[in-house]
């Protein structure tokens, strides 16, 4: 069972608005000088790379390969930090990482953004294999925002930085109104979430174009969100703790049905097989033969969405495989 008890009572974890506030703050723990080296996946979200950018530091990639595990770590004196990242909630193995970070005196920082309330196959918790790790609630539970920082090692020195009080700001409305809907949907078995996000997303277009969020022109210099938690997703955490194994249990029957729908399109898996104890985020693909409309389809058939991830760094864009480019994601957000 998933003790959710501890991120409101233990002295080690900490409570942020989001993910890249607790890696700024991981990396504020272990006292990098400025201009010194973070080296993160090149496959990875650029709103990240503001957490590095607002510390005053350096970014160096290494590049994944399709089952998203890196093909080498580049070897560089000004690396201090180097981040491993477990997506769509499967667990990175870190083994290379350890020897890596062992050899060339790193700090070893694990993202858990996509994987809370996933395990490894020792059954310990994605966030907290390394000294310091971090995890994202909003991605798996339907909260306002929310990220917890792990410090996992007691020998690392606490700062009164890290002690926020949650916030009590006024909630969006967009917020407010989709959370009446997702109650209505499970009470009706109506499925106005993708009916609002519909209507969203035709509202966006005639104002800017696009049916999707584009990626703000500073996003990866300035974090742009919020530092302290939200009073709401505390409460809503607190609220669904009795119901998160059960969150893990239907995660889970979605990737195992949307596995057998897959097979009827030609992509290619980037997990083929669902390893115990993982709470998959989603069910990632790569799409090489314009499948995407189809799937789309049977995704809002079955009241989810299906997505492209991420948006990719610009300055890795021209560069990168094209399979980056062209990996998608069925979402298992209810």
């Amino acid at each position: 069972m998933y003790n959710l008890n501890s991120l409101f009572t233990s002295k080690n974890i900490f409570l942020y608005g989001c993910a890249r506030h607790a890696f700024k703050a991981s990396l504020q723990l272990v006292n990098l000088n400025h201009d010194d080296t973070v080296l993160i996946p090149s496959f990875i979200c650029r709103d990240l790379l503001s957490s590095i950018y607002e510390n005053n530091l350096r970014i160096k990639f290494y590049s994944v390969n399709k089952n998203l595990e890196p093909e080498y770590l580049p070897v560089d004196s000004n690396i201090k930090a180097v981040l491993a990242v477990n997506y769509f909630g499967f667990p990175q193995d870190l083994e290379i990482f350890r020897t890596y970070c062992k050899k060339n005196n790193c700090v070893l920082i694990e993202d858990n953004a996509h994987g809370f309330l996933s395990f490894d196959q020792e059954g310990t918790e994605l966030g907290r294999r390394t000294n310091i790790g971090f995890t994202s609630f909003r991605k798996i539970i339907p909260v306002f925002d929310g990220s917890a920082l792990f410090i996992n090692n007691y020998k690392i020195q606490k700062s009164e930085f890290l002690k926020l009080s949650p916030s009590d700001a006024r909630l969006p409305f967009r917020f407010i109104l989709k959370k009446f809907a997702r109650l209505i949907q499970r009470n009706m078995n109506i499925p106005l979430i993708i009916y609002l996000e519909d209507l969203s997303r035709l509202m966006r277009l005639l104002f800017t174009g696009s049916r999707i969020p584009k990626p703000l022109k500073n996003a990866e210099k300035i974090i742009g969100r919020p530092i302290n938690i939200h009073s709401s997703s505390i409460a809503t955490l607190k609220q669904l703790a009795a119901t998160l194994d059960e969150e893990r249990k239907r995660r889970r029957n979605l990737y195992v049905k949307f596995l057998k729908i897959l097979e009827d399109y030609e992509v290619e898996l980037i997990f083929s097989k669902l390893i115990d104890n993982v709470s998959p985020y989603g069910l990632p693909f790569i799409d090489n033969n314009n499948n995407i409309i189809g799937i789309k389809k049977i995704a809002r058939e079955n009241g989810f969405t299906c997505e492209k991830w991420p948006d990719l760094p610009i300055s890795i864009m021209s560069s990168c495989p094209d399979f980056y480019k062209n990996i998608y994601f069925i979402d298992f957000l209810e």
